[in-house]
């Protein structure tokens, strides 16, 4: 075994087809991958012949720091520790101009995971980083971290707005720049930047209604559903109706053994699901409620519920995937079918557009004010982390129109189940 840490070139191996190089540096069998400077995108057939100017290109750019990073192992010898060489690698890297948004957020990952349980990024917020820094580089590709400035944040912002299809892009812009800004505050503690851009504005907005109306519930149940779209949209907003809100990484995570099936005293099967919301894993707080006959038809519908495979998805859209990444692509692909949907049945009913996550605060609405449940109960069937999450969902709807929606929900539960 090396008694002193290894230096050499790879591509990055969480990139698509198109990667940037990386210095990786392994110590006593641990590897870690480090900023190298380099801007040009190599292809791993690219990569691996020198002889390519492209290849000549990313090696002679991240040449420099190739070379630092060679030197620090050296000066560390066998004392070598990753966090003594970080620490010397950023010094080196004061007032480097080369080191894009990518690689500073590949680096603020990593830094976060080696702070440990409280501050590792959760599988959300590194969804929210990436898409932050992707629009980013959709405006300007290979973005260096110099180039963030406030001017920049303005035109951004304006770019962003033109072309994002989510209902709320002001909300959107507004999550997207407090973590570009994080990103930014990172840079300037490891001296990438000598101070941070003025972001502007990121408080969020006053809330928006979450619930549909009577009107606009009414119609959207009484929609025949046109195309593929409008169906898998109408379903799955009343599948999540119909299972305590759950949004779609839950529903689509569900295995059999999450249901239990049982007879009631008349003969009829009942099934219980029990599951973890992901959202709150940490907390190992588990969810319980029987499925509605409506829940188990759509159930049935696009998957099976069979309690003799108790380890196979009730619904099969990760089948045949392997690993997180792919689950993900899955995942995104049917939002966006969905909303697809969720959009074209809207305009074609005349309501304000809502989305898929719309059915969740439909469900904590009708809960409260069919007057049933408490807040307790609500709470635990959201999963909520406490009962003030809860009124803030229910807050949503001025009064008399919540009074509309209990009765409109009276019936959606009378002529579904």
């Amino acid at each position: 075994m090396n008694t002193t840490a290894t230096v050499k070139l790879v591509l990055d191996p969480n990139a698509a087809d198109k990667r940037l190089l990386k210095i990786l540096v392994q110590f006593r069998g641990v590897k870690q991958r480090f900023p190298s400077g380099s801007t040009t995108k190599l292809t791993k057939a690219e990569f691996q012949n020198e002889r390519l100017s492209i290849r000549r290109k990313a090696a002679e750019e991240a040449k420099p720091l190739l070379r630092k990073a060679e030197l620090i192992a050296e000066e560390l010898g066998s004392q070598f520790t990753f966090e003594e060489f970080r620490l010397r690698f950023k010094n080196q890297l004061y007032g480097n101009d080369r080191i894009t948004l990518e690689e500073l957020l590949e680096a603020y990952i990593t830094h976060k995971q080696e702070g440990g349980v409280r501050t590792e990024l959760s599988r959300k917020s590194k969804e929210i980083y990436n898409t932050a820094v992707n629009w980013v580089n959709r405006y300007r590709q290979n973005t260096l971290v110099s180039d963030i400035t406030t001017d920049f944040i303005i035109q951004l912002e304006k770019y962003i707005r033109k072309n994002s299809k989510s209902l709320r892009p002001d909300e959107s812009i507004k999550v997207y720049k407090r973590h570009l800004k994080a990103l930014m505050r990172y840079a300037l503690e490891c001296g990438y930047i000598k101070s941070v851009p003025n972001f502007g504005t990121l408080k969020a907005s006053e809330r928006v209604k979450k619930a549909m109306t009577k009107t606009e519930l009414m119609k959207f149940l009484n929609y025949i559903p046109q195309n593929r779209y409008e169906m898998l949209a109408h379903d799955f907003f009343m599948l999540s109706f119909h299972c305590s809100g759950m949004n779609l990484v839950d529903l689509l995570k569900l295995r059999n053994q999450n249901i239990s099936v049982s007879k009631d005293s008349d003969g009829k099967e009942v099934f219980k699901l029990t599951f973890i919301r992901n959202k709150t894993a940490k907390k190992q707080r588990p969810i319980e409620f029987h499925l509605t006959d409506k829940a188990v038809t759509i159930f049935n519908k696009y998957g099976k519920i069979n309690p003799n495979l108790l380890h196979v998805h009730v619904l099969p859209f990760y089948e045949g995937v392997r690993d997180e990444k792919n689950e993900e692509t899955r995942r995104q692909n049917l939002l966006k079918s969905i909303r697809k949907g969720m959009n074209s049945i809207c305009d074609s009913i005349g309501i304000t557009r809502y989305s898929y996550e719309n059915a969740r605060h439909t469900f904590a609405t009708y809960l409260v004010y069919h007057g049933k449940q408490d807040l307790v109960t609500i709470s635990k069937l959201l999963g909520h982390s406490s009962i003030e999450v809860t009124r803030h969902y229910i807050d949503s709807l001025p009064k008399s129109e919540l009074d509309e929606v209990k009765d409109i929900l009276d019936n959606i539960t009378a002529s579904h189940e």
